[in-house]
């Protein structure tokens, strides 16, 4: 399994005078993209990590290059920056045959053990797997929904993260065939998008 870190996005929701990009924020002086990168190879379930930043963060790419350059399981991927499904959908050819973890870099909170319950409640019957929390979950601790799911008449937020298997089946418009997995853990729910957010991951994340 490869896990994919999404590190290209324009962050257009953040309102920070000092225009750092999302995944450079800094949250007890780590940035989120070294939490996320942290994790990962803490549960040591990965062949390696792919980091895909784009032009829209050159600094990001700066950044991963010069402290992650001689580490042999982890890959800088180079996306066109055009939109997030494009990016993601040229990785995944290029990532054939792979299964994959997907996530943000902004989700300085996630934690190996998060990851490791993610991945073994997940068994494959579907070629897309996205995890998911209940809207009222994700509001009661002060989080501003972005991505909304409406399913069974019941509103859900998307976390950011998904897991894909790279041959499988897709519909007639050539995409995934999706299911869901609820987990309401704040550990995921804290998705950096605004200054809002990251004053809340530096407030409720255990990060040491």
């Amino acid at each position: 399994m490869i896990a994919v870190v999404m590190c290209g996005g324009k962050g257009t929701r953040m309102d920070d005078s000092t225009i750092t990009e999302k995944p450079l924020q800094r949250i007890r002086g780590k940035t989120s993209i070294e939490y996320v990168v942290g994790a990962l190879m803490e549960c040591r379930m990965f062949d390696k990590v792919v980091l895909v930043p784009s032009p829209n963060t050159p600094f990001t790419s700066k950044f991963v290059r010069n402290i992650y350059h001689s580490l042999d399981n982890v890959e800088i991927f180079e996306s066109a920056g055009l939109d997030y499904s494009h990016d993601l959908m040229r990785l995944v050819e290029y990532l054939i045959p792979s299964k994959l973890m997907v996530l943000g870099a902004d989700l300085p909170c996630i934690n190996a053990k998060i990851i490791k319950k993610i991945i073994h409640i997940c068994d494959w019957d579907f070629p897309c797997i996205s995890v998911i929390l209940d809207r009222k979950f994700v509001e009661g601790i002060g989080v501003e929904p972005s991505i909304m799911i409406h399913k069974d008449n019941l509103d859900y937020c998307h976390s950011g993260i998904m897991l894909i298997d790279t041959l499988g089946e897709k519909d007639k418009n050539g995409l995934f065939l999706e299911t869901y997995i609820l987990m309401n853990e704040k550990e995921i729910a804290i998705n950096i998008n605004t200054t809002k957010d990251l004053e809340l991951a530096r407030a409720l994340c255990s990060l040491d």
